[in-house]
């Protein structure tokens, strides 16, 4: 009996023990308006203290609202997304990154500074990462010792520099940059782009895709600290698709009697390799390292049995140019001077006094699928030839000025970038003492094959909430202009259910009914509602504060001037069939906007949009080498400026387009299978048996 009381006292003091720590936190009173509310019963948990201290945080009652989050953090010491509360419910809970944010708007960076790095320490939030930019800013503007601006260095891969300039014959070329500060880096901007910089430090790489015109172009980085230093670097960057130009002066009865072969080898970025090949044996030339003109004088060897005669040159970014001099079993070369730029081309005499201008097997070649492809141009006229214009689409590709040695022949082969659709090419040739002389072809790349290869994606939330619908209806039309959206999936579980009876083989293996090998999906948290200090949202977001004064909308509230502001988070992944990461988003959005749809349409622009330039589409890559002891290929493409990750799938295809109907034994399809460590893709085939139809002339493009 005495047990059963002495247990009953026990339990009665721990009862009253837990009433006295039960008392609910006070209902705080502005300007007509309750905060502290709480949606359910006054607990005491965690997720009690927290949710009562966002609600105090809203009416500017910062001191009260800390307490909350200390309380909070004391019964649960860490930051993360869907921590588990009572009832198998789940939260977003931060208290870090919320005690350090009201520290900034109290003015105190210092505790602002410490709290938040703890906050991104145990999870890194997009919120978290906004205010950590904004306090070191901050700091760094009050300390205002800093006057020393970044420093950019700047590298292209594949470009090499001549004399002040660069050059390069990719038209979409890799620009790398690392950008470093003694305190904080804070914008980047590319030819006037801004760069997305999500979190503010010291050092910052850059790794972006820059389209290119035919002839000089300028590229123009800038960067600014968080103190307002700004510097910035030009370079001047050659697109040169052209190989060099090989001229032979020597006659073919001078030859015979002198056996020296004369010449003059030209190129703008250089001249790397010059070989002549006589009766099929190559014998390299010596040439001094980065030589824009060699003067060839060469005696040939066997000159009682010469069958064949051939010179070949490559210059310094990998075009080439090659010319038959002489070949028993074909026509000599012309008693005119001969020149030649790029590619393969045979020797032939003027005849008659009709000019010829042709591109080669262009009734092989005028249907295409890829959008850039090398043409082999050739030009015979009576006269000198005084200069050559190339026109694509109305722009000069191959400008006069490019050729000032005069020959009556002509051989070119520019690398040629075409749009989708139809496009024009026109040759102009301005020969010695008579009129010009156009010829004109056109050319075609049938936009409909491609986008059959634009990757199939579901698009799902990752939980159902009341905006799903119109995330959906904002996120699609972005998400198009990249792949193709199943409007059939709504949720994972459709997904994953999708998969399993879909087929998750090669493109031609599916015969083109794939599965949807990718999804897309999104987790956008609650739309809450806010308060900050006017003097911080001018410091932070600029913009806003201009429309803010605009509407005049200021709030009083303890002698400090708040903005009412609306604040959301928002994540876009990308992951394939097997649930691998390729791509993932984020961003944190403040904004004074009131109308809820224009803020999820502004966030799911922004995402959508970032998230298509982290996966732009590589465009018309040759395959540089075949494995063939591991049935894989190289294709010719930086991985990480394209952001390629293993899983990843592209399509192997043949250039041109047959007959006006697609020959599916040239188009396969692809999966990145690592980044190998000479910072290689390698790629296999879904479907094996398509292997030994691969070659190096084949093109590949990022599904």
């Amino acid at each position: 009996m005495k047990s059963i009381i002495h247990f009953l006292l026990i339990v009665c003091v721990f009862y009253c023990v837990a009433c006295a720590t039960l008392e609910r936190p006070p209902l705080l009173e502005k300007n007509g308006k309750k905060y502290g509310k709480l949606d359910k019963k006054f607990t005491a948990t965690f997720e009690d203290h927290y949710k009562i201290g966002q609600d105090y945080a809203k009416g500017g009652f910062w001191e009260a609202a800390k307490q909350q989050f200390m309380i909070a953090k004391s019964k649960q010491n860490f930051d993360d997304f869907k921590t588990p509360t009572e009832g198998m419910h789940y939260i977003d809970y931060f208290p870090h990154r919320e005690i350090g944010i009201l520290h900034y708007y109290q003015g105190n960076t210092s505790e602002a500074l410490k709290y938040l790095e703890q906050s991104i320490k145990f999870k890194s939030s997009p919120r978290a990462v906004y205010y950590l930019n904004c306090v070191r800013r901050a700091i760094s503007q009050k300390q205002a010792k800093d006057k020393q601006a970044p420093s950019i260095a700047v590298h292209f891969p594949d470009a090499v520099l001549v004399g002040k300039k660069y050059f390069t014959q990719k038209y979409n070329m890799p620009v790398s940059a690392q950008v470093s500060d003694n305190d904080y880096v804070q914008a980047i901007c590319l030819n006037h782009k801004a760069i997305t910089v999500e979190k503010f430090s010291p050092e910052i790489s850059v790794n972006e895709i820059v389209s290119l015109t035919a002839g000089e172009n300028t590229i123009h980085i800038t960067a600014t600290d968080v103190s307002g230093n700004v510097s910035e670097i030009k370079h001047n960057i050659v697109l040169d698709i052209m190989g060099p130009v090989i001229s032979i002066s020597s006659k073919f009865d001078e030859l015979e009697q002198s056996a020296l072969l004369k010449g003059l080898i030209m190129d703008q970025s250089g001249i790397q390799k010059l070989d002549i090949i006589v009766n099929g044996t190559i014998y390299p030339y010596p040439i001094e390292p980065d030589m824009n003109q060699v003067e060839l004088s060469y005696p040939l060897p066997q000159k009682t049995l010469l069958k064949s005669i051939q010179v070949d040159a490559q210059d310094r970014l990998g075009n080439e140019s090659s010319i038959v001099v002489f070949d028993k079993y074909a026509k000599t070369l012309s008693s005119k001077l001969m020149l030649a730029s790029n590619g393969f081309f045979s020797a032939k005499a003027v005849s008659g006094k009709k000019p010829v201008i042709i591109i080669k097997d262009y009734e092989k070649i005028n249907e295409l699928i890829t959008r850039e492809l090398p043409v082999l141009i050739e030009i015979n006229h009576r006269e000198d030839i005084e200069s050559v214009i190339v026109v694509l689409n109305n722009e000069e590709i191959i400008e006069s000025k490019q050729y000032q040695h005069k020959s009556n022949n002509l051989y070119l082969a520019p690398r040629l970038c075409f749009k989708d659709g139809k496009n024009t090419v026109q040759i102009i040739v301005n020969p010695d003492s008579v009129e010009p002389i156009k010829k004109t072809f056109r050319f075609r790349v049938h936009e409909q094959i491609r986008k059959q290869w634009s990757m199939k994606v579901a698009l799902f939330p990752h939980k159902d909430t009341v905006i799903t619908r119109q995330v959906r209806e904002n996120l699609k039309p972005v998400l198009e202009k990249r792949f193709k959206v199943d409007s059939r999936i709504k949720s994972e579980q459709d997904y994953k259910q999708h998969i399993k009876q879909g087929c998750v083989g090669g493109f031609v293996t599916c015969d083109g009914n794939q599965a949807t090998l990718w999804s897309v999906s999104w987790y956008i948290g609650e739309i809450s509602k806010d308060k900050k200090p006017a003097l911080l949202v001018k410091q932070d977001n600029p913009q806003e504060y201009e429309k803010w004064l605009k509407l005049l909308r200021i709030i009083k509230g303890n002698d400090i001037d708040l903005v009412p502001l609306r604040s959301c988070t928002a994540n876009l992944y990308i992951n394939n069939h097997q649930g691998d990461n390729l791509i993932s988003t984020q961003h944190y959005y403040e904004t004074i906007e009131e109308n809820l749809d224009q803020i999820v349409k502004t966030m799911c622009e922004y995402l959508s949009n970032k998230l298509i330039n982290e996966m732009p589409v590589p465009e018309c890559f040759f395959i540089h080498e075949i494995l063939q002891d591991k049935q894989a290929l190289l294709p010719d493409i930086n991985p990480k400026v394209y952001h390629i990750k293993k899983g990843m799938r592209m399509i192997v295809f043949k250039p041109t387009y047959n007959n006006n109907r697609e020959d599916r034994s040239e188009i396969a399809e692809a999966e990145v299978q690592e980044i190998n460590k000479l910072n290689q893709v390698e790629a296999s085939l879904c479907n094996p048996n398509f292997f030994h139809r691969v070659n190096t002339r084949h093109q590949v493009i990022l599904r």
